[in-house]
């Protein structure tokens, strides 16, 4: 479990005892398995609107340094090695799989993808639900410091 979160909050979020998990497609499949309950859609939806949400609780439940990639929206974890999303579950070496454009993608970490989503996606309320839930310092940074440039990304979106 990410060391950055307090593991008794993520516990209490997921409601129930989480297992150990031995790699990153463990972590992705019992994500995606949670999301669906939690949210009652089907896997195909979550890479619509919640990707960013399913990339961060993998992201918090796992050990690994993770970041995550995008163009201009669709974000998957990429390990270095693979990139992982709900539906790839087992990862895939290229981005063109997720609709991504190798050329233009960025990778940033959690804490400036949290900051973006949690005002410009389209289930910012939800992921700052989560957030407070999960990660107390990093939602307490986002709502007050930010990790921007000093400008705004979606300025009508700021809480």
């Amino acid at each position: 479990m990410n060391r950055q979160i307090d593991s008794s909050r993520l516990q209490d979020f997921f409601r129930c005892p989480l297992p150990k998990f031995k790699n990153i497609p463990e972590t992705c499949k019992f994500v995606t398995n949670f999301m669906i309950k939690y949210y009652n859609i089907d896997k195909d939806r979550i890479n619509y609107g919640f990707c960013f949400i399913w990339a961060y609780l993998v992201w918090a439940l796992s050990n690994e340094n993770l970041k995550f990639a995008t163009d201009d929206g669709h974000v998957v974890i990429d390990d270095g090695y693979l990139y992982y999303d709900s539906q790839y579950p087992k990862g895939y070496p290229y981005l063109k799989k997720f609709g991504i454009d190798a050329e233009n993608v960025v990778h940033v970490n959690v804490h400036k993808m949290a900051w973006y989503w949690t005002r410009c996606g389209e289930r910012k309320k939800e992921l700052r639900k989560i957030l407070k839930k999960t990660h107390v310092r990093l939602y307490h940074r986002i709502r007050t410091k930010g990790f921007g440039t000093g400008r705004n990304l979606c300025v009508e979106d700021i809480p």
